[in-house]
Formats: C-alpha cells, sequence, structure tokens
C-alpha cells in the first residue's frame, strides 16, 4: 500500500519532470509547502514578475472500509489531495494562468 510520503513524491517527480512553461515558453518555477527553495533552487521570487506554482499536499481524514477479523484489523483508508496555485504577474491575463494549470491538469489526468 503507498504511503503518504511515496504519495506526495510521486506527485513532486511528475510536475517537476512534466517541463510546465509560460505562454513565452519560459520554464516555470514550482514552490512546495514548507520548503523555501523552489524548483529552480532559488529562495526568494525574482525581482521581475514572473509566473510560479505553489503546491500543497494535504493528508485528510482517514475513512473506514470494512471489518476486520477481529480486534485491531478494521481497515481504513486515508485520503490525501493536491492543491496547486497558480500565480502570474498582475496584467497577464486569465488566459496565462489557464495554460499553465491545463498542463499540470494534463499531468495528473
Amino acid at each position: 500500500m503507498t504511503t503518504v510520503t511515496q504519495a506526495r513524491l510521486a506527485l513532486r517527480a511528475v510536475m517537476e519532470n512534466g517541463s510546465i512553461v509560460d505562454a513565452g515558453s519560459n520554464p516555470v518555477p514550482l514552490r512546495w509547502q514548507f520548503e523555501r527553495k523552489d524548483s529552480n533552487g532559488s529562495p526568494t521570487l525574482p525581482d521581475d514578475p514572473a509566473a510560479f506554482v505553489y503546491t500543497e499536499f494535504l493528508v485528510e481524514e482517514g475513512a473506514f472500509v470494512e471489518h476486520g477479523r477481529g480486534r485491531g484489523y478494521n481497515r481504513f483508508r486515508n485520503f490525501a489531495r493536491s492543491l496547486s496555485w497558480i500565480f502570474v504577474p498582475q496584467d497577464s491575463g486569465l488566459d496565462e494562468a489557464e495554460l499553465i494549470a491545463n498542463q499540470i491538469a494534463n499531468l495528473l489526468r
């Protein structure tokens, strides 16, 4: 059975290897929950406004699945989800954000 850590690392690998680009074909940096540096190794946001993606991996409450063979054998399923926020420079328009969001969605389908 997949652990939360394995699922998070698999999500990260898919997104970081997905070559996500903006409308100008520039790579879009990915930022992750509780990490100082982005996928390009930069600890700060650039001086010139540029698109970036911030992703959180959230573990949700477990749900009962079935009764087991006795005490302590009941089975639960833990759910998780990822949320990605796409940030684009002001006046870039919704098209730029949707372009990046669609690339992420296609990677995860």
